[in-house]
């Protein structure tokens, strides 16, 4: 197993959803919102400078795909917890905002987990060379 970039991730929600709703001021707010909640990350974090705040807020729709939610999203679905990299397009036009930019939220850690090298396929070996020489930079700051 080998760590291979951090990926940042951003809260972030469709304007109308925003607009229709109270202001977000803080992360325990999202215990009353419509989150949209990826399989893998049921539990969002945040943190200031005093204190870590993790929460599962309960779902109004769950999704192994970053795709769906993007879109739910953008349809004013609920807010989501995204990979920079998935979202920031959508919110340098405007069709989603950034949420709580005073809070941090740790970033997602992407790794390779290889099965044991003496038998990999040359398909494996291929991909694992791949990701080895990949520049995964733009995964850390969200571009």
């Amino acid at each position: 197993m080998r760590r291979v970039s951090s990926i940042k991730r951003v809260l972030v929600a469709a304007p109308a959803y925003l607009a229709a709703g109270s202001p977000l001021r803080e992360p325990n707010d999202l215990l009353d919102r419509r989150c949209l909640v990826h399989d893998a990350q049921p539990e969002w974090v945040f943190s200031s400078d005093e204190r870590p705040i993790a929460l599962r807020p309960p779902p109004a729709a769950t999704s192994d795909s970053m795709g769906f939610l993007l879109q739910s999203c953008i349809a004013g679905g609920g807010i989501a917890l995204l990979p920079a990299y998935v979202c920031q397009p959508s919110v340098a036009v405007g069709r989603l905002v950034e949420l709580l930019p005073g809070w941090e939220i740790p970033p997602y850690e992407m790794m390779l987990i290889v099965p044991n090298l003496k038998n990999q396929s040359k398909a494996q070996a291929a991909f694992r060379d791949y990701v080895n020489t990949f520049d995964f930079s733009a995964f850390a700051v969200g571009r």
